[in-house]
């Protein structure tokens, strides 16, 4: 159980929702859980959806694509650490990540040197997006941006991706989650026909956690011009699984297939779902076609928690979600997948008319507010969601990135 102040306790160390806890809570005392243990409770004063999404250890839940016959579970929540008070010039609160037991050999070449990533060249007739384009990009953007996520290189990251990615890889960070190896040993591909540009085109990768469980990461990478560089615009993740393109090695050069709902709904519905949660506390209605899961239980029932502890902190809490962008649609095997850009934005303030109290030690809100007191605190949040819909009309949220990347004080 976590306590207000555990300062002066031998061993007890602050989490990154600024509360204290014993030193058997601590990340690397429980190391050797694994998969399924739960981390220290969000603290009361944490409303913000990330605390739903990475309280856990390593939560893997699992979740049934119907269309094509795979289990499919939400990636690894990350471990929780300690946040440190300032970190100029990097996202990552004060750390050290795990070193990676061996793995197989990665299919990809070496990062190249330097920050600056010539575009492969493009097709001179037909579809501009090929194999060939592909499997260079993720030799270069995707490597790149992955050892500098892993290292958390913020030169390489802002070179590499779009602002939004940018963002929520700050707010992954700042719920505590550290990244994910590198190594990845198998990839496969989704591409729709493209003649004009920007175009785009997902890859999933296959790679393991430190601790050797199955990791699947996607990503969708855009390019604006011929010479402009290709970036990382959506990531995702989940641990457990199938790969949710299918069969790895799979290249689909070929637009979506049709299926029973529009896709790209999807994001919106589910911030209109989260906005009723999040801000009342209240449930309605699934969207649709939405798959009533342990997923979206679980971060429905915090959802409802944190609503209670805002009346007992006496705060009052005003929520926008908003879908910023929306990716294109890729075929799947047995379905589609869309990835979109959700921000998260909430200013909190005192029912009382007080004074909301930020500590030198950065309680209650963590090391992104300076300690003082505000009479309101705004809190940004932005996630990387992604969605599968199968040929039965079903529909599945399979990945969730990212968290609070600014909170300030007025």
């Amino acid at each position: 159980m976590a306590l207000d102040d555990g300062a002066d306790r031998p061993g007890w160390w602050i989490a990154s929702d600024g509360r204290w806890y014993p030193p058997e809570s601590h990340p690397s005392a429980r190391a050797d859980t694994g998969p399924g243990a739960s981390g220290p409770p969000a603290g009361p004063a944490r409303r913000r959806r990330g605390n739903r999404l990475w309280t856990a250890v390593a939560v893997a839940l699992a979740l049934a694509l119907a269309g094509a016959s795979t289990a499919v579970a939400l990636r690894d929540q990350g471990e929780r650490v300690p946040p440190a008070p300032t970190h100029p010039g990097s996202l990552l609160p004060s750390v050290t990540v795990p070193t990676a037991p061996p793995t197989a050999t990665s299919t990809v070449p070496p990062v190249p040197v330097g920050t600056t990533l010539a575009p492969p060249p493009a097709p001179t007739s037909g579809p501009l997006v090929t194999p060939q384009v592909e499997q260079e990009v993720v030799a270069t953007t995707w490597q790149a941006f992955a050892t500098a996520f892993a290292e958390d290189d913020v030169a390489d990251i802002e070179a590499t991706s779009t602002p939004s990615v940018q963002q929520m890889v700050t707010g992954w960070f700042s719920c505590g989650c550290t990244p994910w190896p590198v190594a990845s040993t198998q990839v496969s591909y989704s591409a729709p026909p493209q003649t004009s540009y920007p175009l785009s085109f997902m890859a999933e990768l296959d790679g393991t956690l430190y601790d050797g469980t199955p990791l699947d990461k996607q990503a969708v990478f855009t390019q604006a011009a011929p010479t402009a560089p290709w970036l990382v615009a959506y990531v995702g993740s989940y641990t457990g699984g199938e790969p949710v393109l299918g069969t790895w090695g799979t290249s689909l050069q070929a637009a979506a297939p049709p299926v029973p709902s529009d896709i790209t709904a999807a994001p919106q519905e589910l911030a209109d779902f989260f906005q009723v949660v999040d801000q009342a506390g209240m449930v309605p209605a699934l969207p649709p076609g939405f798959v009533d899961d342990t997923y979206l239980k679980q971060t429905v029932s915090q959802a409802q928690q944190d609503v209670d502890n805002r009346a007992q902190l006496h705060q009052e809490v005003t929520l926008t979600h908003t879908i910023e962008q929306i990716s294109p649609v890729f075929a799947s095997t047995g379905g589609d997948v869309v990835c979109a850009d959700m921000t998260l934005s909430s200013v909190t303030t005192s029912a009382r008319g007080g004074s909301l109290v930020q500590s030198p030690d950065y309680h209650p809100w963590g090391h992104l507010l300076a300690p003082g007191s505000y009479p309101a605190v705004t809190d940004l949040e932005r996630y990387d969601v992604c969605f599968f819909e199968d040929e039965s009309g079903t529909i599945q949220l399979f990945s969730d990135m990212g968290g609070p990347y600014s909170l300030s004080g007025r």
